[in-house]
């Protein structure tokens, strides 16, 4: 079996360093306590003002994990756009009401938005919510609205397949997170299209798949 590499850039090693406080010093010296992983990326622009990039490292493993947290929001709220763009033949869009139910254990349901301009939740507030204020709660709603097998192929099919999200930003057992609500979406009073509360099967299978 090849062992991977972890990359070390030894130029982003000098440059944190140069510039880091004590407490910073201190994490540094133990990655093997604080497992720090860190992708510096230099733009660098030519004469015509066309980007150049340039990536450092600073031990990046892709085979050591390590929790993105906030980083999993991102392709979380454009796998649910993907999504809710499937739902258009239901006369489903992203500005929908979606009403979340509770189905299972740990789970909470949410049937009406305040922040919102129309007072409920939909795929787009959601979203906004996600990119103004990095909003857990938003997160956790799309999370569930994909589905952990939904989010995770869409992932690995685009060429992400060293990604893992598995779970939401709640306290949550491996088996709630694998368990998503019941979902219905309304307009005018009258619902459009339900989406059944769903199990999937265990992730150390699904993986087996790709």
């Amino acid at each position: 079996m090849v062992q991977a590499q972890t990359k070390n850039s030894q130029w982003l090693k000098d440059q944190l360093r140069s510039n880091a406080s004590p407490l910073l010093i201190k994490i540094l010296d133990q990655p093997d306590t604080f497992r720090y992983q860190i992708i510096y990326t230099k733009i660098d622009r030519n004469k015509n003002n066309l980007p150049k990039f340039t990536n450092f490292y600073l031990n990046v493993d892709d085979h050591s994990y390590f929790y993105p947290a906030s980083m999993v929001k991102l392709p979380t709220a454009l796998a649910a756009l993907e999504k809710i763009n499937s739902l258009k033949s239901k006369g489903i869009d992203k500005y929908t009401a979606m009403l979340t139910d509770s189905s299972y254990s740990g789970q909470t349901g949410v049937i009406a938005d305040p922040t919102s301009a129309s007072g409920m939740p939909t795929i787009d507030h959601y979203v906004k919510k996600i990119f103004v204020v990095s909003d857990n709660d938003a997160y956790n709603r799309l999370y569930e609205f994909c589905g952990q097998q939904y989010l995770n192929e869409t992932l690995w099919k685009k060429g992400y397949k060293n990604m893992r999200i598995t779970r939401r930003f709640v306290k949550m057992t491996p088996e709630e997170n694998r368990h998503t609500n019941a979902i219905r979406f309304r307009k005018d009073g009258h619902t459009l299209y339900t989406q059944a509360r769903r199990q999937v099967m265990q992730f150390s299978t699904l993986i087996k798949k790709y």
